[in-house]
């Protein structure tokens, strides 16, 4: 009689991970029992089944997936050891999707970045009638976007959306799967929750890093009419200010956080989409929950961002022994990046970063450190670092 067994099967990337799954549910007789996000866009996926069952499930996704990205590994686990299991994290991610499996056709596409990722949603919504069930990000900088309808239109949209994406970034890979499995919609990711509204243009600026995410905002808010609509981890250390208003106000907002956030750190794409249809909108642009009023008026802002906790840690310990300021808080972005904002006269705060500067590459990588001079009072609303 066959063993009962687990199967893990580790990939890299969204498109290939659905393609194996679906794959591995249509061959045999399996159960899903688990997936893990283990970072740098590795995603493991757990299946439960009789030994020749998960075997032959095994075999099949890793063919699959190797045809559509990388597959890191996999493995068959016959009559695994429950003390061993328990303290697994893979149960525990298991959540059902934006899509509802209620669909003919599923299409994934997945880019490195968020600007090619909205260019691409976009376009795939307004090239034909499909729904956009989600998007989110898996690490390594790589993020998705779902839409579901008929093969037809789905077909259509990730064709539009491959293009739009060449265009304002690097795409990565597309799938378009037909009758795909129902456990697929556990993998996938929440449904839209923003509002649905029109507005005369969405511009977005992306960054290594928090300090050039906050440079931008601040320069964009002040120089044109726009309103800060999110402040997005891409993973990969990325973050992607999001700006809405009339179209020539984006357009002047993202010309000028992008040359802001290229001086301030490292710019890593920036697009203005005119009159975005509204199911990007509710996906991509939420309203950023504003933080309690800031008792730091008529005092300048300086952020410094390092590659090691360690190299942070020193900074801010130098630039509070030597300068006349005070900590404000500090924010992960990932890729091992994380920042630390500081407060005080421009005088003080100047000399705070130059101690940081010198401290911080003893330690480890520094990877930015700015000033803002007179913050603009709401951008500072919708920071996260506090």
């Amino acid at each position: 009689m066959a063993t009962a067994a687990l199967g893990i099967l580790e990939v890299r990337g969204m498109v290939a991970l659905a393609a194996a799954v679906d794959v591995m549910f249509k061959a045999t007789s399996v159960r899903l029992v688990g997936r893990h996000m283990i970072g740098s866009g590795w995603l493991t996926v757990v299946i439960e089944g009789q030994t020749a069952d998960v075997q032959v499930a095994i075999d099949n996704g890793r063919q699959e997936a190797a045809l559509r990205g990388d597959v890191i590994t996999a493995a068959v686990v016959p009559r695994p050891e429950a003390d061993a299991l328990g303290s697994m994290p893979h149960g525990a991610s298991l959540q059902a999707g934006g899509a509802n499996g209620e669909y003919e056709a599923l299409g994934i596409l997945e880019t490195k970045g968020v600007v090619p990722l909205v260019a691409a949603a976009d376009a795939m919504v307004k090239a034909g009638d499909v729904d956009l069930a989600g998007w989110t990000f898996i690490g390594g900088a790589l993020v998705h976007a779902c839409v579901t309808g008929s093969v037809g239109d789905v077909e259509a949209a990730i064709a539009a959306g491959e293009l739009a994406a060449q265009r304002a970034g690097e795409f990565h890979a597309a799938l378009v799967l037909s009758q795909p499995e129902m456990e697929l919609d556990l993998l996938l990711p929440p449904r839209p929750a923003g509002e649905r509204r029109a507005t005369g243009g969405l511009g977005i600026v992306e960054t290594t890093g928090y300090v050039g995410s906050v440079a931008a905002s601040d320069v964009m808010v002040k120089d044109a009419d726009v309103a800060v609509v999110g402040l997005t981890i891409g993973s990969g250390g990325r973050v992607a200010t999001l700006v809405e208003g009339r179209l020539d106000d984006v357009t002047a907002a993202v010309d000028s956080g992008s040359a802001r956030a290229g001086e301030a750190a490292e710019l890593n794409g920036q697009i203005v989409i005119p009159r975005p249809d509204e199911a990007v909108m509710a996906a991509f642009a939420h309203p950023v929950a504003s933080t309690p009023p800031r008792s730091h008026a008529d005092t300048a802002m300086g952020l410094v961002e390092t590659r090691t906790t360690i190299g942070l840690v020193m900074a801010l310990d130098a630039m509070l022994k030597n300068a006349d300021v005070t900590y404000e808080g500090r924010y992960k972005v990932g890729y091992f990046l994380t920042a630390c904002v500081v407060r005080g006269e421009t005088g003080a705060v100047e000399m705070a970063l130059d101690v940081a500067r010198s401290t911080a590459g003893q330690y480890g990588e520094l990877v930015a450190a700015h000033i803002i001079p007179l913050p603009y009072d709401t951008m500072e609303k919708r920071l996260p670092h506090a």
